[in-house]
């Protein structure tokens, strides 16, 4: 299937697929010893990234709080006015909102296990319209710690 733009997007079974190997990847690495690991955590590795109508998701190798964290510092970073985090289930998910110039920035980050964190970032132009160039952008900067 093909966006507006001509890039491809991912279907249901196909996010899910991709989901499962990011998972696959991560525990394989996991299993094969310290330095593998121990550079997909320190580059802040995370699973397959995809593209939705309304957004991106991708994972983050880190807890909840440490991706709170990261997420705050790549919406600063790129300018974005935090407006509210919302505590829904402390321990499960949490969520940003901001605003870039007359864009609304939406991060929902939950809490997959101790160490992997599913993060959705959701740019909105108007009430239909999404900006997904932009959420790539903040999400790709949570990622990576920036």
């Amino acid at each position: 299937m093909r966006n507006r733009n001509g890039t491809r997007r991912a279907t249901g079974a196909l996010r899910m697929a991709l989901a499962a190997l990011g998972t696959l990847g991560t525990l394989a690495a996991l299993g094969t010893g310290g330095c593998v690991a121990a550079a997909a955590a320190g580059a802040g590795a995370a699973g397959a990234t995809y593209m939705s109508n309304a957004g991106v998701q991708g994972s983050v190798n880190g807890s909840l709080d440490q991706a709170v964290s990261q997420a705050r510092t790549a919406m600063e970073g790129m300018s974005i006015q935090i407006s509210s985090v919302e505590d829904m289930n402390s321990s499960e998910h949490r969520a940003l909102h901001g605003k870039l110039g007359d864009k609304d920035v939406d991060v929902n980050l939950t809490r997959v296990t101790d160490d992997q964190t599913r993060v959705d970032v959701n740019v909105k132009t108007n009430l239909v319209a999404h900006d997904n160039d932009t959420a790539r952008q903040v999400l790709q900067r949570i990622i990576e710690g920036k």
